[in-house]
């Protein structure tokens, strides 16, 4: 019989794997699932015939009438009922997502009980910008539209600057991207940045021969992949951002600098970059992050698993003990909702899971009440926690 924790632990290796694309090693836990069965399981997750029928089965099960007769069914000794049910729902939960139980489930199935009477569809974010040239005019960008000048062009969503260096005066450009929103941008040198909802970045159209390639976060959150100093006649590349400067040779970091947090995040994972502020410097290695506080000049650095910084860029949202308030924080530009929280206490629980970013914010509020920590209630793109 297998262990209630060794489920545990195999749902999150699992849930783990399947985010970091791991797909193939998943089944290889030895002891846990015989050889039999693992090669059962993948004929069945490739076998579209399979998923049909689940679906037709999933359209006919009262998601609330099972998970009652759930509860009736398990005992939990009452001084640690709270922990018990939280790490059950979440096993449930992340065992379900990684072998893709819930793909093809209706959408509302996963809706707070509260809300499904009268629910206003919130959907997640999409690719669009705002654009601002030099001379002010402002171009929304968004899916589906067009946009071409003799300095950038839009394709597939991506705005693509021409490769080229200027001897003259430096023009600039103002990316803009709104609560509910994403965007890439490819710079005249060839540098790949990502930028999340609720972000705005200031770039030279073209970079200045021997001069450092320098560019602007204004404020939010951006990944950015920068080529190498060696390809650019030695020109380093500098990000600036408030009381901070981050001069990079050829690198991968992401930098989150949303004033709510009080913070700037920078995350390096690849390559090396020096940290500058009035008071204190510092370089990076990968798996570090640099902690800002605004105000304060100073610099903490500390190791981090990077997958979560940069999770966003990938499409997903992670939380490992994070705070319900931050929690919400994110998902609140994403979703380009509101939050109130009715009962304050609820904003320093902690939770842990992940949440693939084209999902309705629904599911993620379902899987969080089934803890019994919380409850939610959405009003007009406002949701309540009590």
């Amino acid at each position: 019989m297998i262990d209630f924790k060794e489920i545990l632990e195999y749902s999150r290796k699992l849930s783990e794997g399947f985010l970091k694309g791991k797909k193939n090693k998943l089944f290889k836990e030895d002891g846990f699932i015989s050889i039999e069965d693992q090669e059962a399981i993948l004929r069945d997750l490739n076998d579209k015939s399979y998923w049909t029928e689940r679906e037709k089965n999933l359209d006919q099960i009262d998601a609330d009438r099972e998970w009652k007769n759930i509860q009736t069914r398990i005992y939990i000794p009452q001084t640690k009922k709270s922990n018990y049910w939280k790490y059950a729902a979440a096993a449930v939960i992340l065992f379900g997502i990684a072998l893709g139980s819930y793909q093809y489930a209706p959408w509302d199935s996963f809706l707070p009980v509260n809300e499904k009477s009268n629910h206003q569809i919130i959907v997640s974010g999409s690719d669009k910008a705002v654009l601002t040239l030099d001379d002010g005019k402002e171009i929304e960008l968004a899916e589906n539209t067009s946009f071409n000048s003799k300095d950038a062009n839009l394709a597939n969503n991506n705005l693509l600057y021409t490769p080229q260096e200027t001897t003259s005066e430096v023009k600039y450009n103002t990316l803009t991207i709104p609560r509910g929103g994403k965007f890439q941008v490819q710079l005249a040198d060839g540098t790949r940045v990502w930028l999340n909802a609720d972000t705005q970045i200031r770039y030279p159209v073209s970079f200045r021969k021997d001069q450092p390639r320098e560019v602007e976060l204004v404020y939010g959150e951006a990944y950015f992949e920068v080529t190498s100093s060696e390809i650019n006649d030695g020109a380093s590349f500098i990000v600036t951002q408030n009381q901070q400067k981050i001069e990079v040779l050829g690198t991968q970091f992401n930098i989150n600098a949303y004033s709510e947090n009080n913070l700037i995040y920078t995350t390096l994972v690849e390559g090396s970059i020096a940290i500058n502020t009035s008071r204190s410097s510092s370089i990076l290695k990968p798996g570090q992050q640099a902690l800002n506080k605004v105000g304060i000049q100073d610099l903490e650095i500390i190791a981090v698993e990077t997958s979560y910084a940069t999770a966003w860029k990938d499409g997903f949202f992670m939380f490992q003990d994070e705070t319900l308030s931050s929690m919400m924080q994110q998902l609140s530009r994403w979703y380009d909702v509101k939050v109130e929280f009715v009962n304050t206490e609820k904003q320093n629980y902690t939770f842990s899971g992940s949440l693939k970013r084209t999902d309705h914010i629904e599911k993620l509020l379902r899987s969080l009440e089934q803890t019994g920590e919380v409850e939610f209630e959405i009003k007009n793109k406002t949701i309540m926690i009590k």
